[in-house]
């Protein structure tokens, strides 16, 4: 924050935030507080870091890019993605928990953004066994 308010030249060297833990338990409660603000006939509106929709975009099933709102419509769950070095790059993405017929959802965060052929496990578990086996002679 000091940073972004311009009372530091530069970042600070700290520790960064454990993404993965952090997006898992908001995105649990995105949907859940969202719908039941839905239901009680209102909105959310999140707000979070353009870093954390990159990871989300990268490391989930969610078709992000298809639930940009441009024109700043609102929907069932609505998150506004600011860029910290940026103060004009304000992005809101939005869109249906599920999906109604095809679209992208924000359910679609609970999936893998690829799923792997067994192949692949199996080549992998081969190549460790072997470096285990050089080890071991």
């Amino acid at each position: 924050m000091l940073y972004a308010e311009g009372n530091l030249q530069e970042r600070g060297g700290a520790p960064g935030v454990n993404i993965r833990q952090v997006w898992a338990r908001m995105a649990s409660q995105m949907i859940v507080k969202s719908q039941i603000a839905n239901a009680w006939g209102g909105l959310t509106i999140w707000v979070v870091q353009d870093a954390l929709m990159d990871y989300i975009r990268s490391n989930t099933g969610l078709r992000l890019d298809d639930l940009h709102s441009p024109e700043w419509l609102t929907s069932e769950v609505n998150v506004v993605s600011a860029n910290i070095d940026d103060p004009n790059d304000v992005r809101l993405y939005s869109g249906p928990i599920t999906s109604r017929q095809g679209e992208a959802c924000w359910a679609e965060l609970l999936n893998a953004p690829i799923v792997p052929t067994a192949d692949i496990l199996n080549d992998k578990l081969g190549e460790a066994n072997a470096i285990a086996e050089i080890h071991v002679s």
